[in-house]
C-alpha cells in the first residue's frame, strides 16, 4: 500500500525519481521507502527498490516521540524530493497530523457546542538514495510545532539546497517568542543545527508556505518581525 508519493526531474541525470513511503497494512504506518527511477529520453526504466526502514533508526526516532506508540512510524508526508547529481534522490519528509477537540462554552446562558482543530508539524526525516535505489544515509531533525485554528500557517520548514548542501530553517516555537533555527545537511548526512535568530534579539516568526529560493545561495521568506510584516532575504 502506498502512503505517499512524490516525483521529480532530474536534469543533470536526465531522468526522472518517484519516490515514497509504503505499508504492508492499509494504514498510516510507515514500512519502508521506494524508488523508481525512469530515463527520461527513453521512458524505460532504469531501476527499483523497495526498501524497509532501518528497525534502529525507526526506533531512535520513536524514543523521541511524545505521540507515537509501537515499533512503526506514521503520518509521515513528503514535503521534497531533492535529485542528487549521480541519479539519486534525497526524500524530505514531515510527520504531520491533525487532531480535533470538542468543548462546551454557554452563550446567555445556553451550551453550545464546538470544536477546535490542532495543527502539529513534527519531527523531519531526511533519507538519501542512491542511483540504485538503495539508501545511503539517514537522519531526522527534531521538531515539535503545534498551533490551534490557524492552519498550521507558521509551522513547517524552509528548505534550501545550495548544491553542497541541505538547509532547513524553521521556528522552534509557534505558540511563543521563540529561536529560529538553521539544520544543515552536507552530502555525508552530517547534520548540523544551530539558532539562526535569536528570540531574545528580535521577535521574528517564519511563515513556510510564504518563501521561494530565488538563488543557489539565497531565499526570500515572508516572516513577523516585532508583530509586522516583514520580508526577510537569507543569504549564506
Amino acid at each position: 500500500f502506498i502512503n505517499d508519493i512524490g516525483l521529480v526531474v532530474n536534469n543533470y541525470d536526465k531522468s526522472v525519481s518517484v519516490a515514497g513511503f509504503y505499508s504492508r497494512e492499509s494504514n498510516n504506518k510507515v514500512t519502508g521507502s521506494f524508488v523508481y527511477s525512469i530515463d527520461a529520453t527513453s521512458t524505460l526504466l532504469k531501476s527499483k527498490q523497495f526498501e524497509d526502514l532501518n528497525k534502529n533508526f525507526t526506533s531512535k526516532i520513536i524514543s523521541t516521540m511524545l505521540n507515537e506508540t509501537g515499533s512503526t512510524l506514521s503520518d509521515l508526508y513528503i514535503r521534497k524530493l531533492i535529485p542528487r547529481s549521480d541519479g539519486g534522490c534525497t526524500i524530505i519528509a514531515e510527520k504531520y497530523y491533525e487532531s480535533r477537540q470538542t468543548y462546551t462554552y454557554y452563550a446567555n446562558g445556553f451550551p453550545q457546542t464546538a470544536s477546535r482543530v490542532t495543527y502539529n508539524y513534527d519531527e523531519i526525516i531526511v533519507i538519501s538514495k542512491n542511483a540504485e535505489g538503495k539508501t545511503q544515509f539517514q537522519d531526522f531533525i527534531k521538531k515539535s510545532q503545534s498551533s490551534m485554528n490557524d492552519g498550521g500557517y507558521y509551522s513547517s520548514f524552509v528548505l534550501l539546497n545550495t548544491n553542497d548542501k541541505l538547509s532547513l530553517v524553521y521556528n522552534s516555537d509557534v505558540s511563543a517568542e521563540g529561536d529560529v533555527m538553521i539544520s544543515s545537511i552536507n552530502p555525508l548526512g552530517q547534520v548540523d543545527t544551530k539558532i539562526l535568530i535569536k528570540a531574545m534579539s528580535y521577535y521574528v516568526m517564519l511563515m513556510p508556505q510564504e518563501s521561494k529560493q530565488i538563488s543557489a545561495g539565497s531565499a526570500l521568506i515572508c516572516t513577523l518581525k516585532d508583530r509586522r510584516f516583514t520580508l526577510l532575504k537569507l543569504t549564506y
